[in-house]
């Protein structure tokens, strides 16, 4: 629809859209995840974090965790993160 929308060539607005949109968004359970490792002093998991998210529009998703949704997501859980979501 978007493509329609852009009344551009499609392969053009498709360029378009990837280099505007990024592969990788950090979740918040892995920031969270991340964050509270480096309080203990291990920083692995923040450091490739941060490596990520250097380059969000050339990320390989289909090698990479960091976009994943959490495997137990439980909806009626109320649950803080520093976005206040």
């Amino acid at each position: 629809n978007r493509i329609k929308k852009n009344q551009l060539p499609k392969e053009i607005s498709k360029n378009l859209m990837k280099s505007n949109n990024p592969k990788l968004i950090p979740r918040n359970h892995r920031v969270e995840d991340a964050l509270n490792d480096a309080e203990n002093n291990n920083f692995n998991k923040f450091n490739k974090l941060i490596e990520l998210i250097k380059t969000p529009y050339s990320i390989d998703i289909k090698k990479n965790k960091y976009y994943c949704s959490p495997p137990d997501v439980n909806f009626t859980k109320n649950c803080k993160t520093f976005c206040g979501t």
